[in-house]
């Protein structure tokens, strides 16, 4: 398995409210965290850890190599309604009230790569000359433009970008989005908006075309993020499982 990663608070916030985890389960199967967190007072931060915590926790706790597909994703499910129970009883205290995280996280076996997320943090496929997005928004101005009240360039712009209509421990219930699909060794991203916000597909897709290690890689995105302006914290993972079948 080749991984880079990558997290910075960013040029112009104190704190860095994302977290990120990567967890290789044994040689050809591994697992990836990226989770953006809100609130005030350090809640987001807190968010973000616990969902991390939790959701990594169980699924190690309930990982057998090479279980079904199926399997893997009830507990990828599971680990989520978990994490989000976790987050929303902690927000019932004062100090924390209020705070919520996205969280997306993605699987890779030598042939399935499994999605899953809550909010706008996003996974994306690379391969050959496309960048290709995985996950879709949970966002107000994505559903603007699924309506077509807005067009994607004028969503990049919208003041009301940043307004997510799903994240994890705001409510004592979530609805997951997760799937499936193919798998050939292409690379995988997920990143927070931190750096979708900052960096066009076109900058990632060639900053990726150029760089073939990917530690520098992610670190050649926060680079650009910051360039672009640094609003926000940063985060990326980028994961290819060298194991791959070959289509």
């Amino acid at each position: 398995m080749i991984i880079g990663k990558a997290t910075h608070s960013g040029l112009v916030r104190s704190s860095n409210e994302d977290s990120i985890y990567v967890h290789e389960c044994a040689a050809d199967e591994a697992y990836a965290i990226v989770a953006d967190g809100m609130g005030g007072h350090k809640a987001g931060e807190v968010a973000s850890a616990l969902a991390v915590e939790t959701i990594s926790s169980f699924i190690n706790a309930h990982y057998k190599y090479a279980m079904s597909i199926d399997d893997l994703r009830t507990i990828i499910a599971q680990s989520y309604f978990e994490a989000n129970e976790a987050i929303f009883r902690m927000s019932t205290q004062e100090k924390y009230r209020g705070m919520g995280t996205t969280a997306s996280l993605c699987f890779l076996t030598k042939d399935t790569l499994i999605l899953s997320h809550v909010g706008d943090s996003r996974i994306y496929c690379v391969a050959e000359d496309s960048l290709r997005k995985l996950t879709k928004d949970h966002s107000l101005v994505a559903d603007l433009v699924e309506k077509g009240e807005i067009t994607s360039d004028e969503a990049q712009v919208d003041p009301r970008k940043n307004v997510i209509t799903r994240a994890m421990g705001t409510d004592k219930l979530i609805s997951v989005d997760i799937g499936t699909c193919p798998y050939r060794g292409e690379t995988i991203l997920i990143c927070s908006d931190g750096l979708t916000n900052f960096v066009s597909d076109e900058q990632i897709l060639n900053r990726l075309k150029k760089e073939y290690d990917l530690q520098t890689a992610a670190n050649d995105l926060i680079d650009l993020a910051n360039a672009g302006g640094g609003k926000d914290n940063i985060s990326v993972i980028l994961m290819k499982n060298a194991n791959a079948a070959q289509a």
